[in-house]
């Protein structure tokens, strides 16, 4: 056995800890796993179910367990023969009085050693104090009339509160509570004049508190502190008792007072207006970046990876988000070295979103990515382009949307661009206009920031890299094209005339900018990390949720006006990815849109695009009105575009919208992909996707959004949803609806199955999403992290173990014919896996794609890895002219079918035998019981 690797993402949360991570290990390694896959471990928001809101580094998470349980999932890992991956956020923590680091900087502003951990002076200019936090559900004079703020005594400390938030009151806020409310310290009458630096510094220093608790807690701290009072609770109390006891109206002026002198300023979330005092995660305002590009935060933030590493179970880490670093390649040599020291074979992966002429930098010391561009791809050859084009005709009669997807897609980035990252650009756009004038400005020039704007929607790619003396011809050739088309968008105006100077600086003409070199390079990295989120947000979050012409081709990484991929295109990708054996090859993660089940089955759409065309066009009528207002509410949005919010009562704010708006037109392809294999309509189902209905309507931001929520809309979708799957009225959508779904289930599954063996066998590293070894039709998150029962597929993998190790056909037309119980995938993983495991050529990089010649020949894909008599994939596709309710392919199907191969082959999925004839192997006698094989040679 060669153990070729395969990995298995496990997603953790307070429900799901690292004691029920190693409970699963021997069923891991059952199945033929060798590296357990592992979301964030490190100290995080309390409850968080993802892990990504980091409050500690240096902590392993006590609601995961802590450190005695990693260590010990690590040592059963390794007694059973596998290791650990573990997932790192440098780029960011949470901006939460739960990061003692944040609160820290908070409490003493730049006093703070941890004041150069976060990227605060990015939108606040030369003095990142007061810290802008947008917190307030009102303006600041509301909440105060409204008592909605107060002073509270907490952990020997004075602090402000906000319903459940809690703000640290600084030293010098403390100082100015205690004279003016008389507190007395010592002899009577004494007023504290040094409150400042005795009883009212009350909180110890982050450090030292941190580190009292655990030695190894935020113990590297880049500069040591400068106060560490010890708290005095008595104190505390006192202070906010006498705050409490003075009057009303001298309270709120008291507490007025006390807020200027803090070093953070909170207010209403709306007048922030994208300035919120730190560069954050995306749009997320708890979420602040961390300036890991500084050597001593990097050491600081990686503490607590350290201490993981210093077991040998741990193989390597996947970097999330390294897009969003200042200088990514800078940070992986420095990470690379990190691991070195611990584990010189360590694996580095990076989770980066790749279009499709894109590879990776070739100076990042990685082996690979963590495999969206596989996924992209390998949906694109379960669909047709026939069918595909006549989707997209569809979508755009249906729902108005008259305008290319490309279009589309830059018409949702500039939207983005100054609904959530205004205040970005402003910024930059005035570092941009001092560069030019050589002086600092008080605003920009606004055509050079029209230039800056266009320039960066018509980014066709994430970021470029550039980081001195110049962009590689790569990177170069990506902003001139980005340039060239803002040109042409700008013919005519004003900023067209600014284009030069812009082009001078990101492409860095040190013949231009002489002595502004150096500032040069620092803004285009700076805007390198605006055009990353942009991409995210407006394409990623945006234009995926407005354009669904095909849903599965929806999803991360993907090109919306060509969800399709040639066999041959397919092909050349994976004989490229022979280069990098470790990059993941995945079709499902936490962060995809759908499942990789609902995305195959949705992808039989394009096979049937004419009875899709034929239901939907029925279902227009059943639901006209779905969207008038909902009785006893204020009207609802019922057009394309919304119109600013304070509308008067009972006008319509815009033109009504076709009844299949984007949202609707999605979910209708939602319900037939998701649709419960047993059949029944179930209230948990339909939670489910009254759940999903607001998101995605939020998500596309075209008539209700995460900022500007529209409660009626959203009912009305819920409703609409609600009505359609259970009232009487609506018994012939159901109908309808249920037959669609079932004619596409089982083709369907064929794909799923094709994409699990390419998947499996392909070069690169086969990644399993937890649970999806069995069918699972599952959405976009909080969706996709549904509890999963691993006991049962721990039971039913012991049943079909027998089976693996002696496949015979009769079994296997068994799981066939019950393949709504998922047996069948989880049959076919388990032998794939233990496959992949008997031959070294999954390890090597030889791909030799083959041709199925024949009748049925389009209808599969095949390829051999290693040499002449190396092991052979067999995948069905575009599945739907030959099953309809059953996964069982007829016979005569295959018949004339043929690989051009010599010798005896042995199907390892089912155990039956063909030999070569004339140089031709017939494929009939090989798919009989299961359309897909994985051949052996005898």
């Amino acid at each position: 056995m060669t153990r070729q690797a395969a990995t298995y993402r496990l997603q953790l949360e307070p429900g799901f800890d690292l004691h029920e991570a190693r409970r699963l290990v021997p069923y891991l390694a059952r199945l033929g796993i060798t590296h357990v896959y592992l979301s964030p471990v490190l100290e995080a928001r309390a409850g968080s179910t993802h892990g990504y809101d980091v409050t500690d580094p240096g902590r392993v998470r006590a609601e995961l367990g802590g450190m005695a349980a990693f260590v010990a999932l690590a040592d059963t890992a390794a007694e059973h023969g596998l290791t650990l991956l573990l997932d790192i956020v440098p780029n960011h923590m949470a901006a939460s009085e739960e990061n003692p680091a944040w609160r820290d900087v908070l409490r003493l502003g730049a006093a703070s050693p941890y004041a150069r951990w976060f990227d605060l002076s990015w939108h606040t200019g030369p003095e990142p104090f007061p810290i802008p936090l947008p917190v307030l559900g009102a303006p600041l004079e509301d909440v105060l009339a409204a008592g909605e703020l107060a002073l509270a005594a907490e952990d020997g400390s004075v602090v402000v509160t906000y319903f459940d938030r809690r703000f640290p009151c600084s030293p010098e806020g403390c100082a100015f509570l205690a004279r003016t409310t008389g507190m007395h310290t010592g002899a009577p009458g004494n007023i504290a004049a040094d409150a400042e630096t005795t009883v009212m510094a009350s909180a110890p220093t982050t450090a030292d508190a941190a580190s009292a608790a655990d030695p190894a807690s935020m113990a590297r701290a880049p500069a040591p502190a400068e106060t560490a009072s010890a708290p005095d609770p008595a104190a505390a109390a006192e202070l906010v008792a006498r705050f409490d006891a003075l009057a009303d109206t001298e309270r709120t002026h008291v507490l007025r007072e006390l807020l200027d002198l803090q070093h953070y300023a909170i207010r209403f979330w709306r007048s922030c207006a994208g300035v919120v005092g730190y560069r954050r995660f995306f749009d997320i305002d708890d979420l602040v970046s961390v300036r890991v590009e500084d050597p001593g935060v990097f050491d600081a933030v990686h503490a607590g990876l350290d201490r993981c590493l210093a077991h040998p179970a741990v193989a390597g880490v996947r970097v999330d988000h390294v897009d969003g670093l200042l200088d990514p390649v800078g940070y992986l040599r420095r990470l690379r070295a990190l691991l070195d020291r611990r584990r010189p074979d360590a694996w580095l992966l990076v989770e980066k979103i790749l279009a499709p002429d894109e590879a990776l930098p070739a100076d990042w010391p990685v082996d690979g990515t963590t495999g969206y561009e596989f996924l992209v791809t390998l949906n694109g050859l379960l669909v047709p382009e026939a069918g595909g084009r006549s989707l997209q005709a569809l979508h755009g009669r249906l729902t108005g949307m008259r305008v290319e997807p490309t279009d589309m897609a830059l018409a949702r980035k500039r939207q983005v661009l100054e609904r959530i990252f205004s205040g970005e650009l402003d910024l930059l756009a005035r570092e941009l206009t001092a560069l030019r004038e050589g002086v600092p400005v008080p605003a920009a020039d606004p055509a050079l920031r029209a230039a800056l704007a266009e320039t960066s929607v018509r980014m066709e790619v994430y970021r470029t890299y550039v980081r001195g003396p110049g962009p590689s011809p790569t990177d170069r050739r990506r902003i001139e094209a980005a340039l060239a088309a803002a040109e042409q968008a700008l013919a005519g105006q004003s900023a067209a005339g600014t284009l030069p100077f812009l082009r001078a600086v990101l492409l860095l003409d040190a013949e231009v900018l002489d002595r502004r070199l150096r500032p040069a390079l620092a803004f285009v990295q700076r805007w390198q990390q605006l055009t990353g989120p942009l991409m995210a947000k407006g394409y990623e979050d945006t234009a995926l949720y407005r354009y669904s012409a095909l849903a599965a081709g929806s999803d991360v990484g993907a090109e919306l006006d060509r969800p399709w991929t040639p066999a041959a295109e397919v092909h050349a990708f994976l004989a490229g990815r022979a280069a990098a054996p470790r990059t993941l090859n995945t079709t499902s993660t936490h962060d995809t849109k759908r499942s990789e089940d609902v995305r195959a089955r949705l992808d039989v759409l394009a096979e049937l695009a004419d009875d899709w065309a034929a239901a939907v066009g029925g279902w227009t009528r059943a639901i006209e009105g779905w969207n008038a207002p909902v009785p006893g509410s204020e009207p609802t949005v019922a057009g394309r575009t919304t119109a600013v919010r304070g509308s008067r009562p009972g006008v319509e704010r815009s033109a009504p919208a076709p009844a299949l708006d984007d949202t609707v037109y999605l979910l209708l392809q939602i319900i037939v992909g998701t649709w419960p294999l047993h059949g029944r309509v179930e209230e948990t189902w339909l939670d489910r996707l009254r759940a999903y209905a607001v998101k995605a309507a939020r998500e596309a931001k075209a008539r209700t959004s995460w900022r500007d929520p529209d409660p009626q809309y959203e009912e009305a979708l819920q409703t609409m949803l609600t009505r359609l799957l259970t009232h009487p009225d609506h018994a012939d959508f159901r109908r309808q609806a249920g037959a669609l779904a079932d004619r596409t289930a089982a083709p369907g599954v064929l794909g799923s199955l094709a994409q699990l063996l390419i998947k499996t066998t392909a070069p690169g590293t086969p990644d399993l999403y937890r649970g999806s070894e069995l069918w699972r039709y599952d959405l976009v998150d909080p969706d996709n992290r549904r509890p999963v029962d691993f006991e049962a597929r721990a039971r039913l993998l012991a049943e079909l173990e027998p089976l693996v190790q002696a496949p015979r056909p009769a079994g296997v037309a068994a799981l066939v014919r019950d393949w709504r119980s998922g047996a069948l995938k989880l049959y076919v993983t388990r032998a794939a896996l233990a496959c992949r495991a008997r031959h070294a050529a999954y390890a090597g990089g030889g791909y030799t794609p083959l041709e199925a010649v024949g009748p049925a020949g389009e209808h599969l894909f095949a390829f051999q890895r290693g040499s002449a008599d190396g092991p052979v994939t067999v995948a069905p596709r575009l599945m739907a002219f030959a099953v309809e309710m059953e996964p069982a392919v007829p016979a005569g199907v295959w018949e004339g079918t043929s690989l051009e191969t010599e010798g005896v082959w042995r199907n390892a999925l089912t155990g039956e035998e063909t030999r070569s004839r004339s140089g031709r192997l017939p494929l009939a006698p090989l798919l009989a019981t299961l359309p897909l094989a994985l051949l052996e040679p005898v």
